[in-house]
């Protein structure tokens, strides 16, 4: 019931934001105020995966959620946009177990989507240059519709991927300068506070541009310097963690000599490539495609750059390490295959993850550790895929289907509980997911 409330009067309270902004219009200035967002319904199942948590086999395990989004956009001139965006789910959690009757309720979420102010320089028909600051969903790929956009869904030592169904981008807290000139060019410099990957309130800071050659050809590139400010430094490079038996341990590392500590600090750098082939074909075939039909597109990050080889004077323990550099490259390619109107847009993309460790973020949490405390596991699989479709009906009526072997993670009843491995994790494991969507 608090839960509920609270959304209420959240939603009360953005409308009434909005109702002041339209009431403050009596200098003759003109103001836009505009109201937009979506609800959806949603449906899905585990068909096979395994909890890298509990190690438990899950087999068709069914997961089902609402989702609800609120967005006013306030533009009081051509230069100037502020937006305000909340968004909730309502869900239960996977799995339901007699011993715990926290999982047998349902649960709601409330949270911003999108609160950002917006500030544009120069020409804007042509070039400008923008300000930005709030918190904001970010994305450089506009192609990837699942696996990808690497360069902040990812945690740096250890090496991590976090995905959602539909959610092919990342939220992120702080500033960001945009650049657009003539079309062609675009450059993005961020510096964000970790709001989602650990540890949180760290400062990064990140370089992307992009180029579009012609008609068919797309081209990236970017960087993070991920924690590059830290808040605290004991938390950012830890010279001591708790492990799972409570005993203490220092941890060193050592690389071209030099000794010091392991840290959650890294660089990761991206490149991206997107190929759109229908300006190639004859004029009548392409006319029969939708706008996203037949485009291929790519993109490869290194999450961490540098090599940490393992020393360790304490124990003389060999724990795992990262002295190789292609453990950490990871890879996908994605293409979209002409439905010919049929489907706004329907993906293949195949991901190339060689890390030997799993794809887990328990240790980071539960203990603080920039490190592995696992031995390389033979059952994972290095190759992702997904495919994803959509269809809109009736202008505002989205249908939107996945069937994937990604890095999803299913809802749990409380943070703490949350899954920190991947539930797909081994070759045959996959799942599916259905969203309704409505938009208004």
């Amino acid at each position: 019931m608090n839960h509920g409330l609270s959304i209420c009067r959240s939603l009360i309270l953005l409308f009434l934001t909005s109702a002041m902004c339209h009431a403050d219009d009596t200098d003759g200035q003109t103001r836009v105020i505009n109201h937009h967002g979506f609800f959806a319904f949603e449906n899905g199942q585990i068909v096979k995966g395994v909890s890298g948590t509990s190690n438990e086999e899950i087999n068709k395990g069914w997961l089902d959620r609402l989702l609800i989004q609120f967005t006013t956009e306030f533009i009081p001139s051509e230069r100037i946009k502020f937006i305000m965006s909340v968004e909730s789910q309502f869900g239960f959690s996977y799995p339901q177990k007699i011993s715990d009757r926290s999982t047998y309720l349902s649960r709601f979420w409330l949270y911003p989507a999108d609160v950002e102010a917006l500030y544009t320089l120069g020409n804007l028909q042509q070039s400008y240059l923008q300000f930005g600051f709030g918190y904001f969903p970010f994305k450089y790929d506009k192609y990837v519709r699942n696996l990808g956009e690497f360069l902040f869904r990812s945690g740096t030592y250890p090496p991590y991927i976090v995905n959602s169904f539909n959610m092919p981008f990342a939220r992120l807290l702080g500033f960001k300068v945009s650049s657009m000139a003539l079309g062609s060019l675009r450059q993005d410099l961020l510096f964000t506070s970790d709001a989602q990957i650990f540890p949180t309130q760290d400062f990064s800071l990140s370089y992307l541009t992009h180029y579009t050659i012609g008609k068919c050809l797309e081209l990236g590139a970017g960087i993070e310097f991920a924690h590059l400010f830290s808040i605290n430094e004991q938390l950012t490079s830890p010279d001591t963690f708790s492990s799972i038996d409570n005993k203490h341990q220092t941890m060193y590392i050592k690389e071209n000599g030099d000794t010091g500590y392991y840290t959650f600090k890294g660089i990761k750098p991206m490149v991206s490539l997107g190929f759109d082939l229908k300006p190639l074909l004859p004029s009548a075939i392409a006319a029969l495609m939708s706008p996203n039909d037949a485009v291929l597109y790519g993109e490869a990050c290194v999450i961490g750059w540098t090599n940490y080889k393992n020393y360790n004077t304490d124990t003389n323990m060999a724990y795992p390490d990262y002295s190789d550099r292609m453990d950490r490259t990871v890879a996908m390619v994605g293409a979209n295959i002409p439905s010919f109107k049929l489907f706004d847009v329907l993906s293949l993309e195949l991901e190339y993850d060689p890390n030997k460790y799993p794809n887990s973020y328990l240790n980071v949490i539960e203990s603080n550790l920039p490190a592995y405390l696992v031995l390389p596991s033979k059952n994972l699989t290095t190759l992702r895929w997904s495919i994803y479709a959509k269809k809109t009906f009736l202008d505002k009526f989205c249908l939107i289907g996945q069937v994937a072997l990604d890095h999803m993670r299913p809802p749990q009843p409380s943070y703490i509980q949350t899954e920190r491995d991947d539930v797909l994790s081994r070759h045959g494991d996959w799942w599916w997911a259905l969203r309704l969507l409505v938009n208004y």
